[in-house]
């Protein structure tokens, strides 16, 4: 290590053939302005030749001090120590390793009326091009293929596959730390994790960090794998990139969707152009399949289902689709319970009569719904959340943390269904004109429907007293 600069050692001196050379073709003292001075130059005298070194450096070699100090922690108290990732972060895998490289193995699942709309949960590199390849066999146009995570995942170079991996907070690993960011500050954050993981990596001499694969049973966890490179350790914007630089007829968009409630307007729009760009719109050539791949198959990768069903069946919605004439007879022999588990909740009747033919425009997103959320459907949800706070004793001394979570699990899937509803309605005005206006210009020509959205979860008039003081009103 030494002082920290190279230490430079004199040539041995030439032979007298080499040194007649040297001076013959050694420059001047008055020749030395015709070498570029934007150059760096040192020029020495050994007392047998003037040497002219180009392009000098000073090579340092040393540990950069750490801005921050390294936390250690472990997840059980038999479990060895290590370092945390800015100092609270562990690194766990997303799920368990599928067997073999069939898509049905993880999850991949499809519209039940065969629409070509897929999702599914987190696939490794391997089964994503696997998914990929099969979508491929099927002869659709173009492949759409959106990440809907907003949380920071890192992938793995484990066994000639990148398995991934998400940061979770030490106090409670069911958690996503969620950045709240559009696509390139969520980009960026990965960076900075996979940055900060490298050089806990590589403070130590076997360049190797700790990896958990189950944090249900913690058996011989955790593991140990080499982190030294970029390469070890990728972020999802070089899997998924990729991918679609070795498919010509794949399209990636990742699309920054919040784990509760709905998405924001802007990624709304991201979505939106990439539609605009795709064969969707000419009814020669075959439709465009979608895939949307989240942290699981349920919450935002159903968001996004519904939202590609609604986009590609559009245009091949019929008359009698379009228009249910028996809805508004039918509703007025159901009770107020039976209304409510068809979704007629308070918030959504008020933004069903705020949007021309509203009750169409609603059934068709029924309809999304039951065809894509075939494992939590977010109707169903609101309702049954709704029923279960209803049900709590009236006696018995309440649990607020419990009513806090179970109200706030309503008023999300709530605000996603409302949603949803804004944007069928944002389709059926738009899809004719090729998407003129983006999903945020519209919502903000419509400032009722933002009114009512932002005040879904407000009492109503004729809430009783005792509802309102006892925290026992819903919706």
């Amino acid at each position: 290590m030494g002082t920290g600069a190279s230490s430079y050692s004199p040539p041995p001196t030439p032979l007298r053939s080499s040194l007649c050379a040297l001076r013959t073709s050694a420059p001047k003292d008055g020749d030395l302005s015709s070498i570029d001075r934007s150059n760096h130059l040192t020029r020495t005298d050994n007392h047998v030749g003037p040497v002219i070194i180009k392009n000098c450096m000073e090579e340092y070699q040393h540990v950069v001090d750490s801005s921050e100090p390294i936390v250690l922690g472990c997840l059980a108290d038999r479990l060895p120590k290590h370092p945390l990732i800015k100092g609270e972060y562990f690194l766990v895998r997303d799920h368990e390793l599928a067997d073999g490289d069939s898509p049905k193995s993880i999850g991949l699942l499809q519209a039940k009326s065969w629409a070509p709309v897929y999702w599914c949960g987190q696939p490794t590199a391997r089964e994503l091009s696997s998914i990929v390849k099969a979508l491929e066999n099927e002869s659709y146009s173009e492949i759409l293929l959106f990440n809907m995570r907003e949380e920071p995942v890192l992938f793995l170079n484990l066994a000639d596959d990148f398995v991934p991996y998400t940061i979770k907070p030490r106090h409670n690993l069911r958690d996503c730390v969620l950045t709240g960011r559009v696509m390139k500050e969520a980009d960026l954050f990965e960076a900075t994790i996979r940055h900060n993981v490298i050089a806990l990596a590589t403070n130590k001499d076997d360049n190797q960090f700790y990896f958990y694969n189950d944090t249900t049973s913690l058996i011989g966890e955790p593991h140990v794998y080499p982190v030294q490179f970029e390469d070890n350790l990728l972020v999802s914007e070089e899997v998924y990139s990729r991918l679609a630089f070795s498919n010509p007829k794949l399209r990636y968009r990742r699309l920054c969707f919040p784990l509760y409630a709905a998405p924001p307007d802007l990624e709304v729009d991201h979505f939106i152009s990439i539609a605009q760009d795709s064969p969707l719109f000419t009814r020669d050539n075959g439709q465009p399949a979608m895939l949307f791949t989240c942290e699981n198959e349920a919450g935002r990768a159903n968001v996004g289902a519904v939202m590609g069903y609604l986009l590609l069946t559009h245009r091949d919605m019929e008359a009698n689709q379009r228009r249910p004439s028996s809805v508004t007879s039918r509703l007025n022999r159901l009770s107020i319970d039976q209304m409510q588990e068809q979704g007629f909740f308070w918030a959504v009747q008020k933004l069903v009569a705020a949007i021309k033919d509203g009750l169409n425009i609603k059934h068709q997103v029924d309809m999304a719904i039951d065809n894509c959320c075939t494992s939590l459907n977010i109707r169903t949800v609101i309702y049954e959340t709704k029923k279960a706070m209803e049900a709590l004793p009236e006696q018995q001394p309440l649990n607020p943390s419990a009513i806090e979570e179970k109200y706030t699990l309503c008023c999300d899937y709530l605000s996603r269904y409302m949603f949803l509803i804004c944007f069928n309605a944002y389709l059926a005005d738009q899809y004719e004109v090729h998407f003129r206006l983006g999903f945020s210009k519209w919502m903000s020509r419509h400032p009722e429907l933002n009114h009512i959205r932002c005040i879904m979860a407000l009492p109503v008039y004729n809430t009783s007293l005792s509802l309102l003081s006892s925290g026992r009103h819903c919706l």
